[in-house]
């Protein structure tokens, strides 16, 4: 049985990142500006519930498998339309091609899979440490962890080899706050209502701080944008605020969720194929001209009728008898999701 909190988490996270594409005005970037460890989050909430002790390596495997081949078939049709078909998004080069097939900056957009990778590899580990932590050994260690992590990003940024741009910056930094964003998604199922909310106004007091320093030194308000790559305090504390607001919520909207078929079906397929409609809008936000209300409505739309064709087809597929079992496997997991 699927758990709607993480579905509608999961939509809400994607219709928040492909709203950040569309070039909103500045209040808008900034209200949505917790979509990134929002499904960070997730991932790790996922994890907590569905992860059963398997072999790391068998693990890593189905999940490496399930997050990179849906990107490289995805950047190959991309790539191939442009160079073979004539139509043009932008101009490419055999770096930003390469680029964009290791997961760095390449077309844009990708890098957040880098970003999952990184928490795949460590979510195992992460479950385990969790296991041996009581509430206040965990947030004391995710407190000194945060402290340290900030520190070191603010004293090594410049450092030519260590640097945001550089290729050991663009994975280390980002390893300990979405670690902390991955182990707060999986705790959070284990505590009560009050200590979430806890966190989630502690959480909105040091971003509100943080913010009060910032426009008292630069006579107006620091976007929480500009110290997201890598991710610093300012930016995590105002998201994991957002984010925890939003769970909370979701227990008072459930009704409302599951008693509409068609908003819940909606939402369903949305969180369960998040990456494919993730993957189809980039060339929609890369082709369109318009206003950002036509063009979020657009790509959005756009993305998930293509991908509900894809899934449709899959499926329709896979109904064949003429089709192995490993066959039909790898096509869901490469395919839909």
């Amino acid at each position: 049985m699927r758990d709607y909190k993480i579905d509608t988490l999961r939509f809400i996270g994607l219709a928040a990142i492909i709203l950040a594409h569309t070039s909103p005005p500045s209040f808008i970037f900034q209200l949505r500006n917790f979509d990134v460890p929002l499904m960070v989050f997730i991932s790790g909430l996922s994890f907590s519930i569905s992860y059963k002790n398997e072999n790391f390596l068998s693990y890593l495997f189905k999940r490496a498998k399930r997050l990179i081949a849906p990107v490289w078939i995805f950047l190959t049709l991309y790539f191939g339309i442009q160079l073979l078909g004539g139509i043009h998004f932008e101009a490419l080069s055999l770096r930003k091609i390469l680029e964009s097939y290791f997961f760095l900056d390449g077309i844009g957009y990708v890098w957040i899979i880098r970003i999952f990778l990184i928490m795949a590899i460590v979510a195992p580990l992460i479950n385990r440490m969790l296991e041996n932590l009581d509430n206040a050994s965990f947030f004391s260690t995710v407190i000194l962890l945060l402290l340290i992590s900030e520190v070191a990003i603010q004293y090594s940024l410049s450092l030519p080899l260590l640097g945001k741009n550089s290729i050991i910056g663009q994975f280390l930094w980002y390893v300990v706050p979405y670690s902390v964003l991955l182990s707060l998604g999986m705790r959070i199922p284990k505590l009560t209502e009050k200590m979430q909310a806890i966190i989630a106004f502690s959480s909105l007091l040091v971003f509100l701080s943080i913010a009060l320093l910032f426009y008292f030194t630069e006579q107006h308000f620091v976007p929480t944008q500009l110290f997201k790559y890598p991710p610093r305090l300012y930016y995590l504390s105002y998201a994991v605020a957002v984010t925890l607001f939003i769970y909370l919520l979701l227990g008072p909207l459930k009704k409302l969720i599951l008693g509409s078929t068609l908003l819940s079906k909606s939402i369903t397929f949305i969180s369960q194929n998040s990456i494919w409609i993730y993957l189809w809008h980039i060339p929609f936000i890369k082709g369109i001209d318009a206003s950002f209300e036509k063009k979020y409505a657009f790509t959005f739309i756009a993305a998930t009728v293509i991908t509900f064709i894809q899934v449709s087809l899959i499926n329709y597929i896979n109904q064949s008898d003429s089709v192995s079992s490993q066959t039909k496997r790898n096509l869901k997991i490469m395919l839909t999701g």
